[in-house]
């Protein structure tokens, strides 16, 4: 070290990097909706996740929970994925529009709108998936994950504009 000052980023490499922040928080709804699509497709998927969830439970508490007890908690983690799953799906949903503009209500009330509907289309896609099954329980439980990330973003909607305002290089509020 010769004592000098860090390098500091010029305003060019910065709006390059607010750029990046905006396509990766553009593709972020895209995605989670793939991965959501492609965890409903079949059971097959499902075990998957609730083996991989059962070990895990073993190799962290084998005190307390014995194989059987580890499936039996696993499946009703997996169970309860459609509330995460659909909370981070509004979530992606509302981050990628305060890149556009300020959020409004109006903005926020499609982010629940567009979250619903995809949730709709996914119970719509089980049904014809083998092994699964559409259920109002499951809907109803993807809507539970929406209103609770609503929730979120209403307590935190300040720093959610602000930070959109920044990527869009507005005044900050």
């Amino acid at each position: 070290m010769t004592g000098e000052a860090p390098s500091k980023t010029s305003p060019t490499q910065l709006n390059q990097i607010k750029r990046l922040i905006t396509v990766v928080l553009w593709i972020l709804p895209v995605a989670t909706a793939a991965l959501i699509w492609f965890l409903s497709d079949g059971v097959p998927q499902r075990r998957a996740v609730e083996q991989g969830v059962a070990r895990t439970i073993v190799t962290v508490a084998p005190e307390r929970f014995t194989p059987p007890q580890a499936r039996r908690q696993a499946s009703q983690i997996v169970e309860n994925g459609h509330f995460v799953e659909f909370g981070i799906l509004f979530l992606t949903l509302v981050l990628a529009f305060s890149t556009r503009s300020r959020l409004s209500a109006n903005l926020l009330a499609l982010a629940v709108l567009l979250s619903l509907a995809y949730a709709g289309l996914d119970e719509f896609h089980q049904s014809w998936a083998p092994g699964r099954a559409a259920t109002w329980r499951d809907f109803f439980a993807d809507s539970v994950g929406v209103a609770g990330a609503l929730l979120l973003v209403l307590v935190l909607r300040r720093y959610l504009n602000r930070f959109g305002e920044w990527l869009r290089n507005e005044p900050l509020t």
